[in-house]
């Protein structure tokens, strides 16, 4: 499937947490709206053990946001040690996201914005372009057919390759794009995910923490041959 967490899972995966949207756009389409009331997450942390390896990685990442409530800066770190820092700057239409690992080093996403501040299309450092597209209900679908229930992408359909996909009904997502300050990328699932079923198999089940507020603390993704724990904290 390719969709947003395409690039969602890969930036998470690198400890690479942000993206962004249009700095000025206010009206009432803007991705901006209703950022500033929400629970903004302060770290997310996440260690990876696997089947294939016989040592954890830690990568743990801190965010700052603009008074606006968008992604502008983080400092990520790997088992405790300094590993990369990371910047947004925008202008009206565009947005340019670096990360820099040494002052040689350094890997970026360039976005172009439409008039409503959502993203329409990312370049990356090698020069190839990524279009981005959104369904009615607002959610980034890439080119798949998407089967929206409760505010949730229950069905993804691209070609003859279905997911499907169960939520925890009862539990509001705290941990979404825009809980992250990249509300750019669309609308994204009202609740939390159960599990993931690829032609009858289990792709991947979840299970969470929560804090003193309800908000997630931990998430646990499991498959055959991996686990992720995610941990987040928030302001």
């Amino acid at each position: 499937m390719k969709r947003r967490n395409s690039i969602l899972n890969t930036l998470f995966i690198l400890g690479c947490i942000s993206l962004l949207f249009n700095a000025c756009k206010k009206d009432d389409t803007s991705p901006n709206n209703g950022l500033l009331g929400i629970p903004k997450i302060k770290t997310q942390s996440y260690v990876f053990t696997s089947t294939y390896m016989s040592s954890k990685d830690s990568i743990s990442t801190s965010i700052i946001y603009d008074e606006l409530g968008r992604y502008i800066s983080s400092q990520t770190t790997r088992n405790g040690i300094p590993y990369f820092t990371g910047k947004i700057v925008y202008t009206d239409t565009t947005a340019l996201e670096t990360y820099t690992y040494s002052p040689d080093s350094s890997i970026f996403w360039f976005f172009k914005l439409n008039k409503q501040g959502f993203a329409t299309s990312v370049r990356f450092k090698d020069k190839t372009t990524q279009k981005l597209r959104y369904n009615n209900e607002g959610f980034s679908s890439d080119g798949d057919s998407l089967i929206i229930e409760n505010g949730n992408i229950v069905k993804e359909i691209d070609g003859t390759d279905t997911i499907i996909t169960s939520f925890y009904l009862d539990k509001v997502n705290t941990i979404r794009y825009q809980n992250l300050g990249f509300g750019f990328l669309g609308n994204d699932n009202k609740n939390l995910i159960k599990s993931r079923i690829r032609k009858g198999t289990v792709m991947s089940s979840y299970s969470y923490k929560f804090d003193s507020q309800n908000r997630v603390s931990e998430q646990i993704i499991t498959s055959e041959d991996y686990t992720y724990h995610f941990y987040y904290t928030y302001y």
